[in-house]
């Protein structure tokens, strides 16, 4: 299986799902929040450390000048983050007169809410390990780390850290297991600011846009309520027949969480049915109507088409072609996925130089994982 179609897969479980969509933040949080994260990032100074306790080590009141900061989230629940803290403390020793490694507990709320209980679970959970050698903080009920810190930086999950330089700034923000890599380079003042406050930016940049698609994606399905728990349970139920309007339904009417059910749709008429005639007046109806502005959709009906693992014994190659060229307009022809998909119609239209062409510059900028499946659609356009 490619990752093309390991990519249908997950759009199908989004149907599956108990929704269409991840938890975003609420509207009346966005001010707040936007005003915060204009402060706050690598390349600006680090915000004071508030937390609600320090339940281990000396409290760190500020950065002091000279001196190098871990600021590192974790919560006892979280595996991951246990698995680090052997790694952290070695650092901690390592470079004890250089560096303080500061570990937030936050997230901790998972089920319950915040309490002295809480607290004193926490504390006896770090005073029972020797594994945690560095100071311990404790975030709770007020979550000032979390409104000045995780959030104006967007951290979607845990372990994360980030570093302080020796003048207060933010050097870095990622998972601790790259700090073999960052650490020296901070404390030998080798470290290119100005190379990790781009890649920051671009990253933020990247989950504004997703957290904005989210925003979308819910909205869409709001209205859908009805027929997504209904549809969940038909497809549970393996009922794809009486499933089939509810799919196209809700890929109509939601463009962008509902991608998952037109996929499938487009697949029970195309490849289940053999009913060419309504799939592909279907697939039209949604180029040409909510997902003509959709990169990701219109890429997803072409691949549906032209996907040469599918068994459709009629494919509409104009139609996978105009899907294909608009999804890659709509990216400024540089998506590799996108390009991947529009060599492929343009070698099922019998034109293959035009198909070597775009699969070369597909491979091109194809990440690592994907360059073998893309090598071998090439091969098979040049024999």
């Amino acid at each position: 299986m490619n990752l093309k179609q390991f990519g249908r897969l997950a759009l199908l479980s989004l149907v599956l799902s108990a929704g269409f969509v991840a938890p975003v933040a609420r509207a009346d949080d966005d001010k707040s929040a936007a005003t915060t994260a204009a402060k706050f990032g690598v390349g600006l100074p680090a915000p004071a450390l508030k937390v609600e306790k320090f339940i281990k080590g000396d409290p760190v009141s500020e950065f002091k000048k000279g001196h190098v900061y871990i600021v590192e989230m974790w919560a006892t629940w979280c595996g991951p983050c246990i698995r680090m803290f052997p790694h952290l403390s070695e650092l901690q020793e390592k470079h004890k007169d250089q560096i303080t490694i500061v570990g937030v507990n936050v997230w901790e709320d998972r089920g319950e809410e915040y309490s002295e209980k809480m607290l004193k679970k926490v504390t006896e959970f770090v005073n029972g390990r020797d594994t945690m050698r560095y100071t311990v903080a404790y975030d709770g009920g007020s979550k000032n780390f979390i409104k000045n810190w995780a959030e104006p930086a967007m951290v979607m999950g845990i372990p994360h850290a980030f570093v302080v330089n020796q003048d207060g700034v933010i050097a870095w923000s990622g998972h601790p297991a790259e700090l073999d890599d960052v650490l020296p380079k901070v404390l030998d003042k080798t470290w290119d600011l100005n190379a990790a406050k781009s890649a920051y930016e671009a990253e933020m940049d990247a989950s504004r846009k997703q957290m904005e698609l989210q925003k979308r994606m819910q909205k869409e399905m709001e209205p859908l309520k009805e027929q997504n728990a209904k549809l969940r349970q038909l497809m549970k139920d393996g009922n794809r027949e009486e499933a089939l309007p509810l799919l196209m339904e809700v890929g109509e009417k939601a463009p962008n969480a509902g991608m998952g059910a037109a996929n499938e749709a487009l697949s029970i008429l195309l490849s289940e049915k053999k009913d060419f005639t309504k799939g592909y007046e279907y697939a039209a109806k949604l180029v040409d109507g909510p997902y003509k502005d959709n990169s990701r959709g219109l890429n997803m009906i072409a691949w549906t088409i032209v996907d040469p693992a599918a068994s459709i014994e009629n494919r509409n190659a104009d139609l996978a072609l105009r899907a294909a060229k608009r999804a890659s307009e709509l990216e400024g022809d540089k998506d590799p996925m996108i390009l991947d998909t529009l060599a492929r119609a343009h070698f099922l239209k019998g034109d293959k130089a035009k198909a070597i062409e775009i699969q070369t510059k597909a491979l091109a900028g194809a990440p690592d994982e994907l360059k073998a499946d893309f090598q071998k659609s090439l091969d098979e356009f040049s024999k």
